[in-house]
């Protein structure tokens, strides 16, 4: 959620906006490890029982880095939606589907503002990444109207690329992008 909110801000306030760094962004749920009835959850919204549904996220958890993900795994087994207390450490183990379906009004704002966007855009996305195929860093790179605009690929982790096998080369494309953004300015 944080890169589309990140885009929006840019198309907003291009501005303020210097620069816009999206990690994994997500536009479609298509990544190999989305559950095939994940069409049927904007169906749930419909009903009185929207408000009792939720999605839980299942392994990898976004993770490839084994160590990390037991991790994780350890904290998502025992939480329920009662006990969500270490959510800034571990993240969040259950979406409402209220959330993910005003998750989908968000993405449609993206979508139609991507092209008013001319702040340097730098899209960081994992080849395999389990929640969101690389289809969407390139919906948001051909559409976006930024000069400088990138993208990268990583070859060794999943969906949460800042905590999992190259979370240091995220880093360190982010240091260069930003330094050449200011530097642009």
């Amino acid at each position: 959620m944080g890169a589309l909110f990140s885009l929006l801000l840019a198309a907003e306030f291009p501005k303020v906006v210097k620069g816009v760094s999206c990690l994994s962004p997500t536009l479609f749920y298509d990544g190999w490890n989305m559950p095939k009835y994940r069409w049927l959850l904007p169906l749930a919204y419909t009903t009185p029982l929207k408000n009792f549904f939720y999605f839980k996220e299942d392994p990898p958890y976004g993770i490839k880095n084994e160590a990390v993900r037991r991790y994780v795994h350890n904290y998502y087994s025992r939480a329920s939606l009662e006990t969500m207390e270490k959510v800034a450490e571990y993240g969040y183990p259950y979406f409402p589907v209220g959330l993910l379906n005003q998750l989908k009004e968000v993405v449609r704002c993206v979508i139609v503002k991507l092209g008013t966007i001319t702040a340097p855009v730098q899209l960081i996305q994992a080849q395999e990444d389990d929640m969101t195929s690389v289809k969407n860093s390139r919906f948001i790179y051909d559409r976006v109207a930024s000069k400088k605009k990138e993208l990268v690929l990583l070859y060794d982790s999943y969906h949460v690329i800042t905590a999992d096998q190259e979370r240091d080369k995220v880093a360190e494309n982010m240091d260069s992008f930003f330094a050449g953004a200011a530097d642009a300015q």
